[in-house]
């Protein structure tokens, strides 16, 4: 049976209408009106909502959390417009969750929120019906056809939006339902969603939804580019160690030493001549070793080569021995150094 309230919004279209119902919290998702919506519904404050709205043949409101993981919200985490819808269709899951299809009739502003007593009890709202109609103008045409470019632009650059769809809005007149549909299917975050379903005034609504495209577009844009950088890269180095390989076989095959590079050698060399601490030895022996596994045009090849400089530059064996004498120091401080007093006077205290 068609429920009154939808009577009414069949005839009065373009007026408000106060009506109360369960609420169906979600939790980053936003519902449209004219968009169905999947929803697997698991909380027992959701479960007794359609459970209400099934057996009095109510409507039931989708209104939106704030925050996604909040799991007993209180009225103020909820924001103040959502979308009253009727359920299309449902299945009860084996696990006691249900999995519904919610059709979106019209946008509600949330004029109150109440709670059953009980903790886990439904919420219910009473809300205003709000549906504004916009008549076609030249104004109004070329905001669609801006959006249309819109769209066609970021269905380029996000695979994932369907072309049956960007095939249906064609036939879509109403650019309030248009821009309903567009933003339901755009893959954004719920917060951008929900600031086009507050906006009531059509014209206004679409011009939102093309800001929203035209940002996520450049969004997109950028992570593919940066996606064929990192992608170049890659294959950049695949290839690298994969010659460097074919090298490594192609040595063994004629007889010679896989890891027989002259630079290599000169630093197994060097280390073995430096008579350096056991640990030190082996540490630097190791790094050595790692030159012959990898590209000499590698960035890791430098900084292992850099680093076996430094530590065969250290004087790990030489010493010096120590004079404390200062009287020679006051007299060498005094010769070559005029004036400085508190700063001569600081080193024969630190002497």
């Amino acid at each position: 049976p068609v429920a009154a309230w939808e009577i009414k919004m069949a005839v009065y279209n373009e007026h408000t209408e106060v009506i109360e119902c369960p609420v169906l919290p979600l939790r980053g998702a936003v519902s449209f009106p004219g968009v169905p919506l999947s929803v697997e519904i698991e909380r027992k404050i959701s479960l007794k909502a359609f459970d209400e709205a099934c057996k009095n043949n109510l409507p039931i409101l989708l209104l939106t959390q704030k925050k996604i993981i909040d799991p007993a919200p209180s009225a103020e985490d909820f924001f103040d417009v959502g979308t009253v819808c009727r359920v299309k269709q449902y299945v009860r899951l084996a696990n006691g969750n249900v999995r519904l299809i919610a059709d979106g009739i019209a946008r509600a502003e949330v004029l109150s929120l109440t709670k059953s007593r009980s903790k886990e009890g439904a919420w219910h709202s009473k809300c205003v019906l709000k549906r504004i109609l916009c008549e076609e103008n030249t104004e109004i045409k070329a905001v669609r056809a801006e959006a249309e470019i819109a769209l066609e632009e970021y269905a380029s650059v996000v695979s994932d939006l369907s072309p049956k769809l960007l095939a249906e809005l064609v036939s879509v007149n109403d650019i309030g339902e248009y821009a309903d549909i567009v933003a339901a299917n755009l893959f954004v975050d719920y917060e951008a969603k929900m600031k086009v379903l507050k906006e009531t005034d059509p014209e206004q609504r679409l011009i939102g939804v093309i800001a929203t495209i035209k940002e996520y577009t450049e969004i997109a844009k950028l992570q593919s580019s940066i996606n064929k950088k990192v992608r170049s890269r890659m294959d950049r180095n695949q290839k690298e160690y994969y010659l460097s390989e074919q090298l490594k076989v192609i040595r063994s095959e004629m007889g010679e030493d896989a890891e027989s590079d002259p630079d290599i050698d000169v630093y197994k060399e060097k280390i073995s001549a430096a008579e350096l601490p056991e640990e030190v030895q082996s540490k630097l022996m190791k790094e050595a070793s790692k030159l012959s596994r990898m590209p000499q045009n590698s960035a890791e090849y430098g900084v292992i080569c850099n680093y076996l400089d430094t530590c065969l530059e250290l004087p790990w064996n030489k010493k010096t021995k120590d004079r404390v004498d200062l009287t020679a120091a006051e007299r060498i401080l005094e010769r070559d150094h005029e004036g400085l007093e508190k700063v001569k006077e600081r080193i024969l205290e630190y002497l």
